[in-house]
Formats: C-alpha cells, sequence, structure tokens
C-alpha cells in the first residue's frame, strides 16, 4: 500500500513539473533577464530564475502532497473504515490500523505546508508583493491553513509539545481540521484542490453524520467499578452491536463531560456472554474526575460508538500468538484470549506495576481463561510495591505464572517460541518463582489476608467514601450517621476478594464500639481503619513456607500440538512466519525492543495498538 501511495505522489510531483515547464513557462513581455518565464496571473509570477526557483519548490511541494491530503481524511471515516475492513480489499489494505498512515500523512503535510508557505512568501516579498498575503484569497486561505496546520499537527505528534496540552485540549484542537479543509478547498480556485479536498470532505463529513445520527448508541445502565488507579465498565450488548472479538469504541459519558469522546478497547465480560466490558486508566482530567465520581459501585448511563477494527483484530491469521500487554494496555488481549484460544497457542505476558488491576483481571477473567483453555500460557509479572490480594481459586490454574520485577522480553518471547515448536518445558525460573509467590500468598493466616483486603480498600478509597458507603448499607432507621456492624460486613464483603472471618470483624468492631452500640461513627471508623496499619505489608519475600494442605505444585510444560505445527528435530530452527507478536501499552522502550529485537531481527509478524493520540 505504502508503495502505491508513493507512487501516486511521484505522478503528482511529475505532473506539477510538467504543468510548469512544459505548459507555463512561455515567451512572455514581463520577464527580467530570461527569455521565458511564468505568470499566468499575479499571485503565480515568476520573472527570474530565483522566482521560477521557488514557485517551483511552493507550487509542486502541494502537488506531491495532494494524495496525502485525500489520505489524511480517508483514514478518519471509521464507520467506512469499519465496512472495508470486512472486504477483500483488507487482504491489500490495513484498514484495521490506518491511524498509523494518518500520522505519517499529517506529519509530512505539516512539513510541507510549512515549506509550501515559506518559499510562496519569500517570493511575493522579494517581488514587493507581500499584501497578496492579506489581499488576495490565495494568500488569506493560505495563510489561515499554515497557522491552524501548526495547532492541529504537531501537540498531537510531538512528544515535547503533548507535555504542554492535556490531551483534552489536544483532541479540541485537532477537530479543527475540519474547519483547516473547508478553508483549503478554496486556496488556489484555478486549480484542481477544490475537487480534491472537497471529495475527501465530502466523505469524511457524510461518514461523520451517518454515525452521529446512525451509530451512536445510548447505554442507560453500565456498571461502574473504581479500582486503585483505573474504571472498569460494564455494559449489556445493545441490540445490532457487532463484536467480531476485538476492536475498540469511541465513549461518552454526559454526566463528566458533555461532547467528550475517548477510545477504550473492548473485550466481552466474564460473567455475562451478552454483556461488553472497557477498563479505563487514571490518567488525565476527565479520567482523574471519573475516577473520583465513583466513591461507591454503581449503574449510570454513557454513549457508546463503535466498535471500529483494531491491530489486535489481525490475530485470527495466526495460530500461535504472543500477546504483551502493560498496565491498562491487558484489555485487547483479554478479548483474544476469550475469543480465539480454540485451536490456537496463545500465550499472553503482562507487565504491571499497579495492585489492584492483577488482583481485578486475574480473580475476574484470567483465571476463567486459564482454567477453560489449558493452551493458553498466562505471565504475569508485578512491579507495584503492596502485596497482591488474590483468592486461591484465582491462582489455582497451572498455566498462570506470576512472578515479582520485570522480564527480560525478548528472551522470555524467544523461550516461549522454543517451547512450543521443539515441546520442551517453558525456563524453569518462571516456574519457581511463581511456585514461591503462590505459596507466599497461599499460606497467609486469616488475619493477615483480612488485613492484606484492608490495605487494598484503603488504596482505592478514601475514609470518607468508605464511610457514608458503610453508612448507606446499616440498618439503622433514624441514624445515617453511623455504620453497623450488618453494614460493616456488607461493605467489606462488597468490596474484598476473598471471603473474611465474620468473626475477627466482630472483634475488632467490638474494640472500637466501647459503648455496645453496634454502631460506631467516622471518628471510630477511622480508628477501626487503623488497626491494620501494622500489617501494612509489602511485596511478598520469596520464602518457601510450609505448604498448604491439598496444594501440590506440579512441573508445567507448555501445551503442544503438532496438527498446528510441524516439528522439525534437525536442528535449533524457528518459524517466524507461523508466529505473531501484538503489543497493547504506553511504553516507548518496549515498542522499541520489539520492533528491532523481535520483528527486524528474528522476522516475527508485529503489531501494536496504542491509542496515543
Amino acid at each position: 500500500m505504502y508503495r502505491v501511495i508513493f507512487v501516486t505522489m511521484v505522478g503528482t510531483f511529475s505532473l506539477c513539473v510538467y504543468q510548469l515547464f512544459g505548459v507555463l513557462l512561455t515567451d512572455q513581455q514581463s520577464c527580467i533577464g530570461i527569455d521565458k518565464c511564468i505568470c499566468p496571473r499575479d499571485t503565480v509570477c515568476a520573472r527570474n530564475y530565483f522566482e521560477i526557483v521557488a514557485l517551483a519548490f511552493a507550487r509542486c511541494s502541494a502537488y506531491l502532497d495532494y494524495p496525502l491530503y485525500v489520505l489524511v481524511l480517508l483514514t478518519k471515516a471509521n464507520n467506512l473504515r469499519s465496512r472495508l475492513q470486512q472486504t477483500y480489499l483488507s487482504e491489500h489494505i490495513p484498514f484495521h490500523d490506518l491511524h498509523k498512515l494518518h500520522r505519517l500523512a499529517g506529519t509530512i503535510i505539516g512539513v510541507e505546508v510549512t515549506w509550501h508557505s515559506f518559499w510562496h512568501i519569500l517570493r511575493w516579498f522579494a517581488q514587493g508583493n507581500g499584501m497578496f498575503l492579506i489581499s488576495t484569497q490565495t494568500g488569506i486561505t493560505g495563510l489561515f491553513c499554515l497557522l491552524i496546520t501548526q495547532v492541529i499537527v504537531w501537540p498531537m505528534r510531538l512528544a515535547k509539545v503533548k507535555q504542554w496540552f492535556k490531551f483534552e485540549r489536544r483532541r479540541e484542537l485537532h477537530n479543527l481540521s475540519f474547519l483547516w479543509g473547508f478553508v483549503l478547498m478554496f486556496h488556489a480556485p484555478v486549480t484542481h484542490i477544490f475537487t480534491v479536498i472537497g471529495f475527501g470532505m465530502l466523505v469524511l463529513v457524510t461518514d461523520y453524520l451517518y454515525g452521529y445520527f446512525f451509530k451512536i448508541i445510548c447505554v442507560h445502565e453500565a456498571k461502574f467499578t473504581r479500582l486503585q488507579s483505573a474504571v472498569q465498565i460494564t455494559f449489556k450488548k445493545p441490540r445490532d452491536f457487532s463484536f467480531q472479538g476485538s476492536g475498540y469504541i469511541l465513549m461518552s459519558i454526559s454526566w463528566i463531560k458533555m461532547g467528550e469522546w475517548h477510545p477504550f478497547s473492548l473485550y466481552p465480560c466474564h460473567e455475562d456472554s451478552d454483556s461488553m466490558s472497557v477498563c479505563i486508566a487514571k490518567s488525565g482530567d476527565w479520567t482523574e474526575k471519573l475516577w473520583k465520581e465513583l466513591e461507591k459501585p454503581t449503574s449510570r448511563p454513557c454513549w457508546i460508538y463503535g466498535p471500529f477494527p483494531a491491530p489486535f483484530g489481525t490475530s485470527t491469521k495466526f495460530d500461535n500468538l504472543v500477546l504483551i500487554g502493560s498496565g491498562i494496555g491487558i484489555t485487547p488481549s483479554l478479548s483474544v484470549l476469550q475469543s480465539k484460544h480454540i485451536n490456537r497457542n496463545i500465550n499472553f505476558v503482562w507487565v504491571c506495576r499497579d495492585p489492584s488491576l492483577i488482583e481485578f483481571f486475574t480473580s475476574n477473567c484470567l483465571s476463567t481463561v486459564a482454567s477453560k483453555n489449558s493452551a493458553a500460557t498466562i505471565f504475569i509479572f508485578y512491579t507495584g510495591k503492596r502485596q497482591l490480594c488474590l483468592s486461591p481459586d484465582a491462582i489455582a490454574p497451572e498455566n498462570i505464572l506470576i512472578n515479582v520485577g520485570r522480564p527480560n522480553l525478548e528472551s522470555l518471547i524467544l523461550d516461549i517460541i522454543s517451547a512450543h515448536e521443539k515441546d520442551k518445558p517453558i525456563a524453569s525460573k518462571y516456574l519457581e518463582r511463581s511456585n514461591l509467590l503462590k505459596h507466599s500468598i497461599l499460606n497467609r493466616s486469616p488475619s493477615q489476608q483480612y488485613w492484606c483486603e484492608m490495605v487494598r480498600l484503603k488504596a482505592t478509597h478514601t475514609v470518607g467514601e468508605l464511610f457514608v458507603y458503610g453508612a448507606s448499607l446499616s440498618d439503622h432507621q433514624d441514624n445515617s450517621n453511623h455504620i453497623s456492624i450488618s453494614g460493616m460486613m456488607a461493605m467489606l464483603k462488597s468490596f474484598f476478594i476473598n471471603d473474611f472471618s465474620q468473626t475477627t470483624v466482630q472483634e475488632l468492631f467490638n474494640q472500637i464500639d466501647t459503648n455496645g452500640s453496634n454502631s460506631i461513627d467516622l471518628e471510630e471508623f477511622e480508628a477501626f481503619l487503623k488497626l491494620g496499619k501494622q500489617s501494612d505489608m509489602k511485596v511478598e519475600t520469596l520464602v518457601v513456607n510450609p505448604v498448604v494442605p491439598g496444594y501440590v505444585v506440579k512441573p508445567y510444560t507448555i501445551p503442544y500440538h503438532k496438527n498446528q505445527l510441524e516439528y522439525e528435530s534437525s536442528g535449533d530452527v524457528l518459524h517466524p512466519e507461523r508466529w505473531q507478536v501484538l503489543y497493547c501499552g504506553g511504553s516507548r522502550s518496549v515498542i522499541n525492543l520489539l520492533q528491532n529485537n523481535i520483528q527486524r531481527k528474528h522476522n516475527i509478524n508485529l503489531e501494536v495498538e496504542k491509542f496515543d493520540w
């Protein structure tokens, strides 16, 4: 596809050269020191060699970019893109990841517009016609597009400029592209720019209006759950909502901010096959406001638009997958794990420092996937500080391997591929460390497990939020400023991952409830929470405790399916064409490593999903 674009750009550039020097370069009385010059109209006059060179630089750079003007608009026609993804044309055009092409085209346009304007302005001032900038249609529209291009392109493209603007502001500036395209249509009335830009604008505006009136869906009751640094949203799949196993949606939550849309990877809900979920990291003004609004689990309305195809959708083309996620980047991998595990070798590597994400997804999704699909191997690398609070059921599957610390990704990926191709066990170090951590978690006393849960709870909610929620669950009728023992039990049950000893809670409650009223106020509640302060422990030390009765450590071998992968015993031969690595996350260093050490060095197919808008 990129070759076709390049050839088209060369073609339009050649057309410009032909027009300038084959058609417009003629004998004219106004020529200065030369026999032939160019002057079809005042704004496009070049009467000497310098002016001809300046005009050629300006005009031909614009012609060179004509295909990119169209592409930068068409690549954001999401509804058209989704429809074309389902056609045979998708074998030739990557509709699943046109954003990459959009970024490239936009960057080149940002440079070209500046280059184009510079040579026109320099030529006009050299001629003494600087007033053309504010007195002609070409000058006014050109100056406007030059200025507005800078605020459209560079806040989205340059890392240092991104730091100056929050995402919401950058998105608002980027939406000026509609105005940019409309003004550009009238920049040079005699040329074909009206037709070229007009075609792209017509498709984009039509696609936008179609989506606005017919594709945006109201979800009346979405379930919102706050995690330590994220928000989980689950909703019933609307009628006529077509989800092909991977993709993303745009979501707007009017009670947070009207008219603001954000992209999130979509994945099937583990609890209900008719429901879908997204998980939103707390990383900006909008997400911070949403997180603070959710003082307790609630059901509220939201708007969704999509789904649209994404890079993880290409996983259907491979039988052997290595999925990699960092932090909240687990979500597209969950979609693949839950919908594409049949007759595929799927390996998932997740590096995460947020303990609440590991606790939530391991307990609610990964353990279920691992239990149902023994062919899936899940590697979790925890890089956070507080203890993980996991239930025995969550870590029971043998194909969930939990390690503390960062992995050597290149080594791990090659170990996984080698283990599959040669039908041998995965490196023992991953198994040993995982078993040690599982032993440590499983050997906690009920009291230790309770306080581990309490530390997790205090990291997610403030004391005031917990008190208000507990009071709302209490059985008192006339005093809402106290928490009863029943309200305390109900609150802990709604937040805790593990079952807890009600006797332990009752004993602690009685220590605070000195007057025997079976209820505590805010000050007493704060004292109740501080009872566990001495047990606020850090990450497990990898020391083997006595084995929990009934828990047996078993050797684990990555499953191997000969009907999917031919085994060759003639040497250490990898088959990179049979594998795909997919990554989702915000780590530039991980992307560079995968591109250099996996894709280029080992020729393994790589797809990256990253909403770095």
